[in-house]
């Protein structure tokens, strides 16, 4: 399913045709050093396996949990949820990347904007939380300027290559 954001970016899912560009963004330092879950270095296997749990999950809940950020045809960046409280609760967790030459120009803000409203509306979700690392404020500031409100410090919320990480923990909820 598409999700148009603006007339140069829609949100869309992933295919093979993906793998180059995301080699070559994924390995951006900057990217590792704010996610959980993408390796470094980032292969060309990675995207194959990437997308191949895309399409298990799909498949096996009927129910797409990421999309690549397009401009123009080329990804340049990733959102999705997580759907870490079960694929029919009311909430989830979310994640998104953009690639290093798109950052600094109000897409990221736009796109997490116009996913949470895909999210309200056609997934009927209530409540969704994002978790940025105390040490990205660029990330903090995309989710205020898209509505969602800091509840503030977790410490030691995660853990990654034996240290341990602070987070803000941010929701934006749903007025019915």
């Amino acid at each position: 399913m598409n999700i148009e954001v603006n007339e140069h970016i829609v949100l869309k899912r992933n295919d093979e045709t993906a793998i180059p560009s995301l080699v070559k963004y994924l390995n951006d330092p900057t990217i590792y050093a704010n996610t959980l879950k993408i390796p470094s270095p980032y292969h060309t296997e990675d995207g194959a396996t990437f997308l191949k749990l895309c399409d298990d999950f799909e498949a096996e809940h009927g129910k797409q949990n990421d999309w690549g950020i397009y401009k123009e045809d080329e990804l340049i960046g990733g959102i999705g949820l997580l759907f870490n409280h079960g694929v029919d609760s009311h909430k989830s967790e979310f994640g998104y990347w953009l690639a290093a030459p798109f950052r600094g120009q109000g897409i990221m803000t736009q796109v997490v904007n116009r996913f949470a409203t895909f999210c309200f509306n056609d997934y009927k979700l209530v409540r969704l939380e994002a978790q940025v690392f105390v040490d990205n404020p660029a990330s903090a500031k995309v989710l205020e300027k898209a509505g969602f409100k800091n509840l503030g410090l977790h410490r030691k919320a995660h853990k990654k290559n034996g240290e341990y990480i602070d987070a803000l923990f941010f929701e934006r909820v749903h007025a019915y």
